[in-house]
């Protein structure tokens, strides 16, 4: 297993070639990406979450230029006890505004790269005995937009 950069919340970020990626300090004490422009090749980034603070991915995201044209795939992984279950409605009370802000940001975020640049996304996150159509419910209170258009891929976690 190649060793990738993590913050000390647990979170991290991994890319495709790349062993080593700067960070700065984010929001919420979760680490922000200092700049993924420069990575000419970028093919694939994946994050992992140990909150349900997601400002730094928004961050991180952000910097990825057109230029980058090779660009084909956005990975979330989630563990499975911070996926929280019910509509939009109920999330955003058990999660709280900001929280569910930065949510509904990244929602936007990953529909805009697919719209303009056709890079999937992934949300990996470990819910076992579920079928598919139980994992997209739980996300969807997550990632509305995103589940609705059913443009999300599920993915085992890493």
């Amino acid at each position: 297993m190649l060793p990738y950069p993590v913050c000390p919340s647990g979170s991290c970020i991994k890319t495709s070639g790349l062993l080593e990626l700067p960070f700065a300090p984010g929001v919420h004490g979760q680490p922000a990406l200092a700049d993924l422009s420069q990575m000419k090749k970028l093919k694939d980034v994946a994050f992992r979450c140990e909150t349900l603070h997601v400002r730094w991915i928004i961050v991180a995201l952000e910097t990825i230029t057109s230029e980058q044209r090779g660009f084909q795939q956005i990975s979330i992984n989630i563990p499975h006890y911070l996926v929280v279950a019910g509509d939009p409605a109920s999330v955003r009370r058990t999660v709280g505004e900001e929280t569910y802000g930065e949510w509904t940001d990244l929602d936007r975020l990953l529909v805009r790269f697919l719209e303009s640049r056709a890079v999937r996304t992934k949300i990996v996150y470990g819910v076992e005995a579920r079928g598919e159509k139980g994992q997209h419910g739980h996300i969807g209170g997550l990632l509305p937009e995103m589940t609705a258009r059913g443009i999300i891929e599920l993915g085992t976690p890493w």
